[in-house]
């Protein structure tokens, strides 16, 4: 069940950062390998359309972490009451806000996607970050989920400035 779970947050949270600002639907978003290791790390990244997720000037501006602990005697909530948490700070994050002031759409050039990895990064922003850390899921009799959630705050979305690296094109 753990791995499941694991990669069905996996596919949730890139489902929904995969699509946003766009047309397209949700059975669009990459697929997720289901034999994910016990910590997983989901970076969302705004960056330039041409290049995406490999950008080399791409903004983070979310770094999701979902790792397991062992032989942890904490309760914790079922699994659907923890995906539901999740589902609710995706629609109701940062990102979106930002989203939903520019009308609905990224601006010309940039997207949003995702970078999945088995080690985090740390932010590199100057504007303020804030880390969430949702309720613990319990897994079985000896380990718990543990889903957390770093993001910038900042009144305007972070775009990609400079030289686009992968293809050579300037964007201001």
């Amino acid at each position: 069940m753990s791995d499941l779970l694991t990669a069905e947050i996996v596919q949730l949270i890139a489902a929904a950062r995969a699509t946003i600002g766009t047309n397209k639907s949700t059975e669009s978003a990459r697929p997720i390998d289901i034999a994910q290791p016990n910590c997983v790390y989901i970076e969302t990244i705004i960056a330039h359309s041409s290049c995406g997720e490999n950008c080399m000037r791409a903004v983070p501006i979310e770094l999701w972490g979902i790792r397991r602990e062992w032989d942890s005697q904490q309760t914790g909530l079922a699994p659907l009451f923890l995906k539901n948490a999740i589902r609710s700070h995706l629609h109701f994050s940062q990102l979106n806000s930002w989203i939903s002031t520019l009308n609905g759409h990224l601006p010309d050039g940039v997207c949003c996607t995702y970078r999945i990895s088995s080690h985090g990064r740390e932010f590199t922003s100057t504007d303020v970050v804030n880390e969430h850390t949702f309720p613990v899921c319990r897994m079985d009799r000896q380990s718990i989920l543990v889903v957390t959630v770093k993001y910038i705050k900042a009144e305007n979305m972070p775009l990609p400035i400079g030289l686009c690296l992968t293809l050579g094109q300037v964007y201001k």
